[in-house]
């Protein structure tokens, strides 16, 4: 009988991801947050299960490199390096609730007007800005909040995802 293995999808996977533990999601969903990964793809066949530890997905960096994405265990050796980009399960475990409140508004219908409106916002105020500032420059909606983080999961903005989100997470403008 065949095992279920869920698979993700974000707009920066090239075809869905499978995952077999709750800290891969969040590792993708991380990756799909995070303005230095421009693609998400599976680990191709041969280079061992993606549930392997360690080993989650191939990410295209923001310098077109296909690198592993890998969880690792020591908090120093997270970030991009030659041997590819590395979340540490401490972080993905204290952020979780933090990632799981900005991927459940993937789905948010953004009004045009004002993802015009946030995405002109960020430039006039040099490309940063806090998030609940940025929040009033819309207008259609009835929850800004919300909104910016419906852009974050489109990847046309980030946001500073190394504390639980507050007022204060400060919001980039991402340049894809």
């Amino acid at each position: 009988m065949n095992e279920y293995v869920p698979l993700f999808t974000s707009p920066r996977t090239v075809r869905p991801v499978p995952y077999v533990t709750d800290v891969a999601r969040l590792a993708l969903v991380r990756a799909s947050l995070d303005p230095e990964v421009s693609a998400i793809e599976p680990v191709p066949s041969g280079c061992g299960r993606a549930g392997t530890p360690g080993r989650v997905a191939m990410v295209v960096d923001a310098f077109g490199e296909v690198v592993p994405l890998r969880i690792v265990d020591d908090v120093l050796a997270e970030g991009l390096d030659a041997s590819g980009l590395a979340y540490a399960r401490p972080m993905l475990d204290a952020n979780h609730r933090a990632l799981d409140m900005v991927w459940a508004c993937r789905r948010r219908y953004v009004h045009a007007s004002d993802q015009v409106r946030v995405l002109h916002y960020l430039d006039v105020c040099g490309g940063e800005c806090p998030l609940i500032e940025l929040a009033q420059a819309t207008t259609s909606s009835h929850d800004g909040v919300t909104t910016i983080l419906a852009l974050a999961c489109r990847g046309l903005v980030s946001l500073a995802l190394d504390a639980p989100l507050s007022p204060e997470t400060r919001v980039k403008r991402s340049r894809a």
